[in-house]
């Protein structure tokens, strides 16, 4: 009789998704911050190891230097980041914005994100 992998690995098993299937979005940080979560380098890089689209929120880089063309030129789509598979960002992620089973890269900092 085969193992039972327990039930975190029989959960991942049934939401699997192949890279290839999986959007990444970039999302535009609020109020001064100058950073964003990804450049276009990091963009051309995402798409070379398989993922399947970046979309950016528009001006997510531009207090950054880098323009929607930048990212355009990368690779990237203009659009709605909150719509992809894994939303990146500096700060936490609005979590109104958030679709159910997105995952979240950020930082979040408990007892000041709001």
């Amino acid at each position: 009789a085969a193992a039972s992998r327990g039930p975190a690995a029989e959960a991942a098993a049934k939401t699997y998704r192949p890279r290839a299937q999986l959007a990444v979005g970039i999302l535009r940080e609020k109020g001064e911050d100058k950073r964003v979560a990804m450049t276009p380098e990091n963009v051309k890089m995402l798409l070379s190891k398989g993922f399947g689209s970046v979309v950016v929120e528009s001006g997510a880089g531009s207090k950054a230097g880098y323009s929607d063309a930048m990212y355009v030129e990368a690779g990237a789509t203009v659009g709605d980041a909150y719509a992809a598979d894994i939303v990146a960002g500096i700060g936490a992620p609005n979590p109104k914005s958030l679709r159910k089973g997105t995952a979240t890269i950020s930082m979040v900092r408990p007892g000041s994100n709001k």
